[in-house]
């Protein structure tokens, strides 16, 4: 059923975007300098759903993130529609130059429909 429900979803969910609205900087207020936040992973990640940067799920994490340590967040998002577990590596070693404070990694939904 999975496998049925994710060719369904993939064409829609691709249609007519080049991706995911551009969400990446500072998020949140608060003192200090700002916490980096890295999303890896694939679609779920990136957020090509979304119709506007500040429905991503990257500036979702950002916010709460920011509200809960009292200081800003900047994101940095390196997550990518059609990206496999297998291909994380690469994710990681860009995500490794942002000096994270935190990282959320998304994947697996593409090694299922893929």
């Amino acid at each position: 059923m999975c496998c049925n429900e994710g060719a369904w979803a993939w064409p829609r969910i691709h249609a007519g975007r080049s991706g995911a609205p551009a969400a990446d900087g500072v998020h949140g207020g608060g003192r200090g300098e700002p916490l980096t936040l890295v999303v890896m992973g694939g679609s779920l990640a990136a957020g090509p759903g979304a119709d506007q940067p500040g429905r991503t799920p990257g500036t979702s994490l950002a916010a709460g993130v920011a509200c809960a340590a009292g200081r800003p967040v900047r994101l940095q998002t390196v997550a990518r529609s059609g990206v496999r577990t297998r291909d994380l590596p690469v994710q990681l070693e860009v995500a490794r130059e942002a000096l994270p404070a935190a990282a959320v990694i998304v994947v697996g939904g593409n090694d299922i429909t893929q």
